[in-house]
């Protein structure tokens, strides 16, 4: 069996400065300004797309361009 690669600080770096794909309700409740009622019925009537992993819901990050016009970093 092969030996997994080591990590280099240049692949953290890449990771850091990768767009990303989902955010934690928290997250985007404070980057909209809105509440997590608003948030989990904008997912409730299908505007928000999220899955649950771990037991941690995550919001696809397209899905609250879309909906809300604006996503960070």
């Amino acid at each position: 069996m092969r030996r997994p690669a080591a990590v280099t600080q240049a692949d953290v770096t890449r990771a850091e400065q990768a767009p990303r794909l989902a955010y934690r309700v928290d997250e985007v409740v404070e980057m909209i300004g809105v509440g997590r009622s608003t948030i989990y019925r904008a997912i409730s009537d299908g505007r928000l797309k999220s899955s649950n992993v771990l037991g941690v819901r995550l919001i696809d990050a397209a899905s609250i361009m879309a909906a809300f016009g604006r996503a960070s970093e």
